[in-house]
């Protein structure tokens, strides 16, 4: 860790910005993992649940053990930063984060991007992305690459999906879920340029989609360059412009 984050872990735990941090156990700061991927990949999810806030850390509850079984299958777990949009657990159900909590807390969301410097940011949940554009609908940001002024180039590549609490509410979107989360972690890892020898192997029923076609054939990867691939174009416009 190095002496940014954790003074920056301190600040957060320390935060009496808002009435939050008197109804809940208190602010729970990003995770910072041990050997991080370089360029650095992180995830920011809403708010911490019962469990996190009970014992510090972010995505140990329910919704985490299902984002660490299923992103953990395409990216090493160990390796992302993880973080929260707000620190505090809101004192209601569901605890769903307010828009003025997400602008009191907004400092903190600033200390997190900072410390960690991602080059590649997981946002999920519509939350998350409203901290960056308030206006978003998950319908129009979900699985498409956006850019917010952070990381180490000036710039983070973020993409968005669903929560995974929505995905334990909602089982029927799983498999839509899994096609975003392995799309991120692909493009995450062509872009860092991950060698093949540290890239995960998963079972590729977990990421075939009838709808789309993503998987080609046994090769376990997405087809990214196939015609009848809806994310074609996503995908030229983030390597275009990131190989200039």
């Amino acid at each position: 860790m190095t002496p940014e984050q954790l003074q920056a872990k301190i600040d957060i735990k320390h935060c009496k910005s808002c009435p939050l941090f008197n109804k809940s156990k208190g602010p729970v700061p990003f995770y910072v993992p041990a050997n991080p991927y370089n360029p650095v990949i992180a995830v920011q999810g809403e708010a911490p649940g019962a469990q996190e806030a009970e014992e510090g850390t972010p995505f140990v509850g329910p919704a985490g053990t299902l984002l660490r079984n299923k992103l953990g299958k395409l990216l090493d777990y160990d390796r992302l930063f993880l973080m929260n949009t707000i620190c505090c657990l809101p004192d209601r159900k569901p605890p769903t984060p307010l828009q003025r909590e997400v602008e009191a807390c907004r400092g903190n969301l600033t200390k997190q991007l900072r410390a960690a410097r991602p080059s590649y940011l997981l946002l999920l949940g519509s939350v998350a992305m409203k901290s960056y554009w308030p206006n978003m609908t998950m319908d129009k940001s979900r699985a498409r690459w956006w850019q917010i002024p952070y990381g180490p180039k000036g710039y983070c590549w973020v993409m968005g999906t669903f929560h995974p609490a929505y995905i334990l509410r909602r089982p029927d979107e799983m498999a839509v879920w899994l096609e975003d989360l392995a799309f991120f972690s692909f493009c995450a890892e062509q872009m860092a340029g991950i060698p093949e020898d540290e890239r995960l192997q998963f079972d590729i029923k977990e990421r075939k989609s009838p709808a789309t076609g993503m998987v080609q054939g046994e090769q376990q990867e997405l087809n990214l360059e196939s015609d009848e691939n809806p994310r074609l174009a996503e995908w030229i416009k983030i390597r275009d412009t990131y190989y200039p």
